[in-house]
């Protein structure tokens, strides 16, 4: 399996306000075309794995895990958060691919190390769904699946203070759903 994320973006809140309708302020955007920009780094990166093709990052599935000990998930692509969880921020990403081999995931990722992160991922388990999995200090708590059959999907983490919101959408001119909260 392949998959293929277009536009990646990364957004900050212009103030933390009460108010739900604060506008954010994209902080930082890869089109995926030509190089990567400064700032990124791989985690276990596997160069003949991986591509930038037709303005997308193109990754083959490879084998691996972010659980605790095993912490063997390879080409993972990260980039420093531009600000504070306390500021607050959104990470979003239009991901194509449709995981058909049981565990097959592809999707975003808040890591800290292999003890402490969120997750938000498409996954083939038994069949296609959407759910976030988090770990705190080596407690993994995995939030409510839905069910998902399309090929594309938007995945949106929102972070605030101590909250991580997963929402996503199908398409750009479809609101969000919220899928879970920690």
């Amino acid at each position: 399996m392949k998959l293929s994320l277009s536009t990646l973006a990364v957004a900050a809140f212009l103030a933390l306000s009460a108010f739900a309708a604060d506008a954010p302020r994209v902080l930082f955007e890869e089109k995926f075309s030509g190089s990567l920009s400064a700032g990124w780094r791989w985690m276990h990166e596997r160069p003949d794995a991986w591509r930038l093709a037709d303005g997308a990052l193109v990754v083959d599935t490879l084998p691996g895990s972010y659980w605790q000990k095993q912490d063997s998930a390879q080409n993972t692509l990260l980039r420093p958060a531009p600000v504070s969880a306390k500021d607050g921020f959104i990470v979003e990403v239009l991901l194509e691919n449709e995981p058909a081999k049981q565990y097959e995931h592809a999707g975003l990722i808040l890591y800290f190390d292999s003890f402490n992160h969120v997750v938000f991922n498409k996954e083939f388990i038994g069949k296609q769904e959407l759910f976030m999995v988090s770990a705190q200090d080596g407690n993994r708590t995995v939030g409510p699946a839905k069910a998902y059959t399309g090929r594309d999907v938007w995945l949106r983490l929102v972070v605030r203070g101590t909250k991580d919101t997963g929402r996503f959408r199908s398409s750009e001119n479809e609101p969000w759903q919220k899928l879970d909260e920690r």
